[in-house]
């Protein structure tokens, strides 16, 4: 399942976990579009042209081209499954995060708001909104942190849920610091 790559990272370390499908790209990748396996697409391009309802072939394409990071190309093909099966939580989130990371927030929050309506326990689209909270002006520090709230009470064994705690950990220093400071200057 998607999640975001952004430039910018909040507090220096609020990144979305990589590898695994739950993130393109993996960590260490840059968000620059990375090498496609080209026969692979000629193949489901073929396969598409004799069948263009197939929702596997399309989930296969956008698959491809997210995990290549061409994020608008992977929101044509799943926006064509979403057309099929609209309540494909993989395509959705995978959708939420190709427009976070072309910057359209508000597309992306969307997409998972739609994932939790189908499923309010998904796990990658909690943690996706409290990053997306936490990353976007104006900040919504208490909404990531319900969010990341969530994906550890969710799926506390998870690698999600651990690096949610590290967020949360993140904020609960963040909070300290910045109340420290406000106590030490004089009214």
């Amino acid at each position: 399942l998607g999640a975001v790559v952004l430039g910018g990272i909040l507090l220096g370390r609020y990144g979305l976990p990589g590898g695994g499908g739950d993130v393109a790209p993996a960590a260490g990748q840059d968000a620059e579009t990375l090498s496609i396996d080209t026969e692979r697409v000629a193949q489901l391009m073929t396969a598409n042209q004799a069948n263009p309802n197939d929702p596997a072939i399309l989930f296969d394409l956008g698959e491809i081209f997210f995990q290549s990071n061409d994020w608008q190309s992977a929101i044509d093909w799943f926006g064509q499954l979403l057309a099929l099966e609209p309540n494909d939580a993989h395509a959705l989130t995978d959708v939420g995060t190709a427009n976070f990371n072309l910057g359209r927030s508000s597309e992306a929050k969307a997409a998972w708001l739609a994932v939790l309506e189908i499923d309010p326990d998904d796990v990658q689209a909690h943690y996706n909104l409290g990053f997306l909270y936490a990353n976007v002006e104006p900040q919504d520090m208490d909404s990531a942190r319900r969010e990341w709230e969530a994906v550890v009470e969710l799926a506390p064994d998870s690698n999600l849920a651990r690096t949610a705690q590290v967020h949360l950990d993140g904020l609960t220093e963040a909070t300290a610091t910045e109340d420290e400071g406000a106590a030490a200057t004089p009214p």
